[in-house]
């Protein structure tokens, strides 16, 4: 049965914050303010993306407070904004389809968490990854999916740098010290696809926001996530240093492409499914951690290049991929090296 009430919309807000693995109302109301500060159809579809997983999941029987944590919501999420506000032709044909397919996102949650909990894996985003591609991959064949054209850039995107009409790859001296700083951020806003750093300075607010000890419901006893904020801005700036020392594509350097993999990968390796750098109200902690983090966060701007070698041949983009990819291969190394500080392992609560 689907309660009704005050939480009601805990879970579709809960929906929201774990995108970041953050599933907190708190949090996941100042990403929608995010979100509707750049674009308020992205803030829409991220509603309507978590309420779709979630009555999925409330309909076909998984526990009330598994889904007020926002578990099977977040896939959704970014299935809804994806195809309804980026990577489709707008329109009501788009909106139509992206619900359709959140609430497919939830069935494709529920099969990755079987699937991935049998390597003792999280789901991550896998799911939003694998609904989206199917949808574009299908616009090859079916005339009413229809691809966006790509559209004007982000009017912020000329400020970045002090020369707008220079070609080829990214010079770290080409940017203003300010002009810098707004794309570390804009890696942030990328997560929910807003190349817009004033959407990536309030996802850090409501990320530093979660820094207290979050309400344990799927997770059983959740490890506090501390200084979530900062590790993202970290990962962004390390990811971004990276795409621009291996010359990666100019214009996804300058969008905040390299930034938003390297993001989810710092929370998820750090503190939300390995331990963070020291031991902390009894849960593992190791200052190794923090260098495995650094290390994954350099990794994944080099799987996000490989991936999007692979998806450009279709025209189609990379999405989350690299993340998942590489934090499943830290998390499988660490089950094999004692020296990563492990959590407690959350697949048989999601699962049961």
């Amino acid at each position: 049965m689907i309660p009704l009430g005050y939480g009601i919309i805990d879970y579709i807000l809960g929906g929201v914050g774990q995108v970041f693995f953050m599933g907190s109302p708190l949090v996941g109301l100042v990403f929608l303010i995010g979100l509707w500060a750049n674009s308020w159809k992205a803030a829409t579809f991220a509603i309507i993306g978590s309420i779709a997983g979630g009555l999925v999941a409330f309909g076909l029987g998984i526990p009330v407070n598994t889904v007020y944590f926002g578990i099977y919501g977040f896939n959704s999420v970014l299935t809804a904004i994806a195809l309804g506000d980026t990577f489709l032709e707008k329109g009501k044909a788009a909106y139509a389809i992206a619900t359709f397919a959140a609430f497919a996102t939830g069935f494709t949650t529920a099969t990755g968490i079987w699937f991935a909990g049998i390597f003792g894996l999280p789901v991550e985003t896998s799911a939003f990854v694998i609904t989206t591609w199917v949808f574009l991959f299908a616009a090859y064949k079916l005339g009413g999916i229809k691809l966006a054209s790509g559209g004007s850039p982000a009017k912020q995107r000329g400020t970045l740098v002090k020369d707008q009409k220079k070609e080829g790859p990214v010079d770290i001296n080409e940017f203003t010290a300010w002009g810098f700083i707004k794309l570390i951020f804009t890696g942030i806003g990328q997560v929910m696809f807003q190349e817009s750093w004033i959407t990536g300075v309030l996802f850090f607010i409501g990320l530093t926001l979660a820094s207290v000890s979050l309400v344990p419901f799927a997770f059983g006893v959740q490890y506090p996530i501390y200084f979530a904020g900062i590790t993202a801005f970290i990962a962004s700036l390390i990811g971004t240093l990276t795409a621009i020392l291996f010359k990666a594509d100019r214009t996804s350097v300058l969008m905040g492409l390299y930034g938003f993999n390297a993001v989810l990968t710092s929370l998820a390796v750090m503190g939300v499914f390995l331990g963070f750098f020291w031991p902390i109200e009894g849960f593992a902690g190791s200052p190794i951690n923090f260098l495995v983090m650094i290390f994954a966060v350099v990794f994944s701007s080099i799987v996000t290049g490989w991936v999007g070698s692979i998806t450009s041949q279709w025209k189609l983009p990379t999405l989350t991929a690299p993340f998942v990819l590489t934090s499943w291969f830290v998390e499988l190394a660490a089950h094999t090296f004692p020296g990563i500080a492990h959590l407690v392992n959350i697949i048989p609560l999601l699962i049961h």
